[in-house]
């Protein structure tokens, strides 16, 4: 279920540019499962409009 989430997400981001509503388990650079909630995830790009990457903002999470 989780890619699943994970998939729509991106195609959203993708045709919108970024999504709002975003709320899923994602894992820590230290290996820590976390679930966050109400993120606004959007594209990144470089200064000729290419696609760097994306970023996300949340202020609501909690560990799994």
């Amino acid at each position: 279920m989780e890619r699943t989430q994970r998939v729509q997400l991106l195609k959203k981001v993708q045709e919108q540019g970024y999504a709002d509503d975003y709320t899923g388990i994602r894992i820590s650079r230290s290996g820590r499962r976390f679930y966050i909630k109400k993120a606004t995830v959007w594209n990144i790009t470089d200064e000729d409009g290419r696609y760097a990457g994306q970023a996300a903002c949340f202020s609501e999470f909690e560990y799994c």
